[in-house]
């Protein structure tokens, strides 16, 4: 795995989100590619995926940040295993990984 996600994901972790101007905030990846947005920004191998509760989402005029400090759990934090895998899969497999 690439060093620096596994560092990024073990600083997430101990000490939460940085206070960002824009993190690409995106729907779960149901595996369907149906436009080019999907093409583009659909999960690819190895992408490391965080989820995000909703109490750790700012939302204001129809923008998204992740609030300052929230920390995810170990269990919401997965790697994707190929191009377009669906991330419900990947979050299963990475929970039967475990």
């Amino acid at each position: 795995m690439n060093n620096t996600l596994e560092q990024n994901k073990k600083s997430i972790l101990k000490n939460g989100f940085h206070k960002s101007t824009s993190v690409n905030l995106l729907p779960i990846f149901n595996g369907y590619i149906f436009s080019i947005i999907d093409r583009k920004y659909g999960n690819h191998k190895d992408d490391m995926v965080y989820i995000i509760r909703k109490e750790g989402v700012n939302e204001k005029n129809g923008n998204y940040n992740i609030k300052t400090g929230y920390k995810p759990t170990e269990n919401e934090v997965f790697k994707i295993e190929y191009d377009y895998q669906p991330t419900y899969e990947a979050y299963v497999n990475a929970m039967l990984n475990k």
